[in-house]
């Protein structure tokens, strides 16, 4: 398909997915009451709908505030919570910390895009990017557990582990549940717990892991009816594409603190 000549101005723009938009003055949504105010925003909407060949077939843009933070946060690193992410925009060498929240989600008309460039001010790298989608992907792809399972649950305790334990280069936790049945409080449910941590991290973060995951089985078994009957600490290289598909995700929200 002939791309339009606003579809043309977009692409020679140069707007990608991961693309930042500067707003210097407040701009209003049409079709809508909301309205922009001054700030970066990230562009979200996967490449070929930024660039489809016409506006009247993909006419709108996702985009998502990013707001300045002093420092960054390891609660909200990597996805591990649903509503807010922190990540580093980066300003030449230096790394500077931002929030984007779920609830600051907008679509804006794409024909905005032909009258403007992407932010050179800063940047985003490919690897915060590519975060940043599997954040917003797994806001819709969350594992469930059975009813039974998670009322067995101490959140309290598990709760004051990830408070007062660095845990910033935990990726997420996986488990498995060696049933999916709603078990009678009488009959006891067994998991395998692990950890997956970044890649190249020192001997030192990961003996840190290592006791997180020691003080999490504790505070798992604490429920008498669940049982870990093994624990490991990984990354994702380390397992293979068949155990993965078998695991699920245990959502580092339910460790979040209250907001």
């Amino acid at each position: 398909m002939k791309l339009s000549p606003d579809a043309q101005r977009i692409r020679d723009n140069g707007w990608k997915q991961g693309s930042l938009l500067k707003i210097d003055k407040p701009l209003a949504i049409c079709d809508t009451q909301k309205v922009l105010e001054i700030g970066i925003y990230i562009v979200v909407s996967q490449d070929c709908d930024i660039q489809t060949p016409s506006l009247q077939i993909e006419p709108y843009v996702e985009i998502i505030l990013c707001q300045q933070k002093d420092k960054i946060d390891g609660n909200y690193t990597k996805g591990k919570n649903p509503r807010r992410i922190h990540i580093s925009l980066s300003k030449g060498k230096e790394k500077m910390p931002f929030e984007c929240e779920a609830k600051n989600r907008f679509f804006l008309q794409r024909s905005h895009l032909t009258m403007t460039k992407p932010c050179e001010e800063v940047f985003v790298s490919k690897d915060v990017v590519t975060d940043f989608i599997n954040w917003l992907v797994k806001r819709y792809q969350r594992d469930a557990f059975p009813d039974n399972f998670n009322s067995r649950l101490d959140f309290d305790a598990l709760r004051k582990i990830f408070k007062c334990e660095d845990h910033e280069n935990i990726c997420f936790i996986l488990i498995r549940l060696h049933t999916e049945e709603e078990l009678p409080s009488h009959e006891c449910y067994q998991t395998s717990l692990i950890l997956i941590i970044d890649e190249d991290i020192s001997e030192f973060e990961k003996q840190k892991a290592e006791n997180i995951l020691e003080k999490l089985v504790k505070g798992i078994e604490k429920a008498k009816s669940i049982q870990v009957i093994d624990s490991d600490v990984l990354t994702l290289n380390d397992i293979s594409a068949n155990e993965f598909l078998e695991l699920k995700r245990l959502d580092f929200d339910d460790f979040s603190f209250a907001e």
